[in-house]
Parts: structure tokens; sequence; C-alpha cells
């Protein structure tokens, strides 16, 4: 008797058992975890930008578990931005759009730069069509490294000497540049952003050449730059941005032009001028420089070094003996006869090349001229 009461007990039980899962099923169902949307940055993006998008696609329509409809407003109940290292909420607003079924946030800071962020939909906090609850899930993604400060290197470099007049300019970014707006650069930005300048502040007119690859500018001067001419060369700032949003600082440099190379050899006037008539008996002979001069030999010249670089003849071939002196300052010698000149005779005066030199080393040429004397 009591071991079919206990059977009859043990039917009960398993009877209202399974009358309780009957019940429940229907619900169990509803609350199983699922996997309702696509996120953007993708799970396991690196080098996202600060600025970049943040969002959430569901793959269907959706409610809110409560069964009202979702809005920008309710969003912060089903979705949250997380600081992976501290696990703190971060501020942020939301958009919703039903149409696209897309939830964007956006965070009220600026996310800062190579740090770690979750975009999280919290479990059982939307349900689909057929009513089933979503999982928890999440997207983890970096943000990317922070771009480096605006280097811009020059060719010439800052306060450059003896650079070549025929010379271009270059500058070349360490990075990625475009303008302000976001446009791309041409060849008219550099017109307006950058200024060369001599040093009387006249402008120097120039054609640039953009690399956007090798991220150079080339500045090509109209004509040559002047010899010997201190040159600045401006960037204005503001006028360049990074791919982050950060501008330029103004950028200058200056340099210097090598001075014109001297080529001409140094030039000689005589006194009395060649083709002379009537010239007084007791004439000097003076030969004057338009330029300083020294010895070949590069030692400065004395009276005692100029005598005998003249040769002096009368029309017969004979040589004139002469005394002869050097002025530095007028840089003349005076070639002095010793006796008076023959009357109405011709004479000559030779001063061969390669007896003197200008500072530049150029040597003089040989110069010759003929002169008459009067009758006293």
């Amino acid at each position: 008797m009591r071991l079919w009461s206990l059977k009859r007990y043990l039917l009960l039980v398993v009877g209202i058992l399974l009358l309780m899962m009957q019940s429940v099923s229907p619900v169990m169902a509803k609350e199983v975890g699922k996997s309702m949307a696509t996120f953007i940055p993708v799970h396991g993006a690196s080098t996202i930008s600060v600025k970049g998008e943040i969002s959430l696609t569901f793959r269907s329509k959706v409610k809110l578990a409560n069964g009202e409809a979702l809005t920008s407003k309710k969003a912060e109940m089903i979705a949250a931005l997380i600081d992976a290292r501290t696990g703190k909420k971060l501020e942020t607003t939301f958009s919703w759009s039903p149409t696209k079924r897309k939830l964007t946030l956006k965070p009220v800071q600026p996310l800062p730069y190579q740090t770690d962020f979750a975009v999280k939909l919290l479990p059982g906090t939307v349900k689909d069509a057929e009513g089933k609850l979503n999982g928890a899930e999440e997207a983890r993604f970096t943000t990317e490294p922070r771009e480096p400060e605006f280097l811009i290197a020059s060719t010439p470099s800052n306060l450059a000497q003896n650079v070549a007049a025929s010379s271009s300019i270059t500058l070349t970014f360490n990075k990625t540049i475009q303008l302000p707006s976001g446009k791309p650069i041409t060849k008219s930005t550099w017109a307006k952003a950058i200024k060369i300048t001599d040093k009387d502040q006249k402008k120097v007119n120039f054609e640039p050449f953009w690399d956007a690859k090798s991220m150079r500018v080339t500045l090509d001067p109209e004509g040559n730059l002047q010899a010997g001419m201190h040159y600045m060369v401006v960037l204005a700032e503001k006028t360049l941005m990074d791919r982050q949003g950060s501008k330029n600082g103004q950028f200058s440099f200056t340099f210097t032009t090598a001075a014109q190379q001297d080529l001409i050899p140094p030039a000689v006037t005589f006194w009395p001028a060649n083709g002379s008539k009537n010239v007084s008996l007791n004439t000097n002979i003076t030969l004057q420089f338009g330029e300083n001069v020294v010895a070949v030999n590069g030692t400065e010249l004395t009276n005692a070094e100029v005598i005998g670089l003249a040769i002096w003849k009368d029309e017969h071939g004979g040589l004139v003996s002469y005394s002869a002196t050097w002025n530095k300052q007028s840089r003349t010698i005076t070639l002095r006869a010793k006796g008076k000149l023959a009357p109405y005779t011709a004479y000559t005066v030779l001063f061969p090349g390669g007896l003197i030199k200008d500072e530049a080393g150029n040597m003089n040429r040989s110069t010759q001229i003929t002169f008459s004397t009067s009758g006293k």
C-alpha cells in the first residue's frame, strides 16, 4: 500500500513539472540571447580616427524589450561606449535612424589617441519581430596614435651661405598635409602661403611645383636670384593641416647667395693716353688700376716691386731708364724718366700681362700705349 502511494506521488510530481515546463517554455525562448547587430568600428580594429564613426546597425527591425519604439532619447538604455582601460562609461549622445536601423554614438568629449574602447549592446534591452531578446554584444577598437608635430626641412638650410644664385628652394614636410578646408593642396596654394623677400623687402616671384607623394614643394624663382643677396622665406601659419586637424605654425628661414664671381682682369688706364701728341719733355707716365691689385705671387706692391715692370722705349727701340713709385691708395704706378725725353720723338710704354692680379686672382692683360713729344 505504501509502495503504491509512493508511485502515485512520484507521478503527480512529474506531471506538475511537465505542466510547468510547458507554461514557461515560450518565455524562456524569448530570453535566449541573440546576436542582432554589426558594429563600426569592427571588433579588433586599430588606428581608428578619434573623429571616426561609432555605430551599430541592427540586422532587422527591433523594439525596446518592453515593446516601446526605440528613439534617440531612449538609446542610452541599450548601448554604451566604454573606456576599456578604466571600465568607465563615456558621456555620449545617441542618434537613432529607424529606416537604416542604425544607432550612432558620438562622444561628448574627443576620444584620446591610442586608447582602447568598447562599444557595447547591453543584453536583454531590445527584441526582434519574433520577440527574441538580444544577447550581450560588443566591439573593441583602438584609436590612432597622435600625429607628430609639424617638421619642415628646407633647402637651402637656415642661415646657409654662398648659395648658388641659380638655386631653387624646397620645403619637405614630415607627414601628409592638406588645406584647412580639407581640400587637397594645389599649385595656387603655395603662391598664397609662401613669401620670398630679399633684404630690402622686395618680393621674389616664383613658380611652385608640388609633389604630393614625397610631400615636397619646389619653388623656382623667376630668373636667377641676385648674387650676394640675403633672402628670407616665410610659410604663413595655419595655412596647412594634417589629417587629424592640427595646423602648421609659421615657418621661416634665411640664406645668402654667393657673391658674383669676378672673372674680369684688372684694367689699367695710362696717362698720357694712347696716341697723345705734343707731350712735355718732362712728363711722367702714370698707370692707374681700376681695383686693388697685388704682385702675381700675392705679395703687396712696393716701389721696389714696380721698378722694371713697364718697358719704356723710344722710336728707335732704345730703352728709357726710369724710376718708379707705387701709391696703394690711388692704385697708381708713376714712371719718371731719368733726364728729359727727346723732342719730336715717339715713345712706347708696354705693361706686359701676368705681372699683377686682383683680389679674385685675375691677372692683368698686356697693355701698350704710344705718344709723341713736343719740341720742348
